[in-house]
């Protein structure tokens, strides 16, 4: 696995960025961007907010990248083999009668909702009103939270 930094040169390259041009865009040295695309910097959970928010990408998606490489890293002074989540995944899964799952599954749920789906359908009609009232508190909720992270990005941007 590359290092964070190699990963965010080629995403720049990709988009035609140059270091200048983000280091503009986050308020930060030419220096520093290239330090971290060079894996002398390592990514923050700062960096991480900064870097998704001008490039777009997912929160956490750079601070992910950093602990995957340092886990690598650890490991390789342990001389312990590297394998990666989907092989991780797939050697649980390969065990799995899914016929039994699936009925599991639906016996949980049948049990949770009752057998009869009428029962079900009161429930989500009494549900529904419910949600429309709490989504029209969430919206300004949400409102007042985008103010917030606006002044919060400012500071975090000249924190960077």
């Amino acid at each position: 696995m590359k290092f964070p930094g190699f990963h965010l040169g080629e995403l720049l390259r990709e988009r035609g960025l140059t270091q200048k041009q983000l280091a503009v865009l986050v308020n930060k040295k030419v220096s520093e961007i290239n330090e971290l695309i060079k894996g002398k910097r390592k990514i923050t959970i700062q960096r991480d907010y900064v870097l998704s928010q001008a490039l777009g990408t997912s929160q956490k998606y750079w601070i992910n990248q950093q602990i995957e490489y340092d886990y690598e890293q650890f490991l390789k002074t342990l001389d312990i083999p590297v394998t990666t989540e989907l092989e991780n995944t797939q050697s649980d899964i390969d065990g799995q009668d899914w016929k039994d799952v699936q009925l599991e599954l639906e016996t949980s749920l049948k049990t949770f909702w009752g057998t009869d789906s009428s029962a079900q359908n009161e429930v989500e009609s009494e549900e529904s009103s419910e949600v429309q009232e709490e989504t029209q508190q969430e919206e300004v909720q949400q409102e007042e939270q985008r103010r917030k992270h606006k002044k919060q990005v400012k500071r975090i941007f000249r924190d960077f």
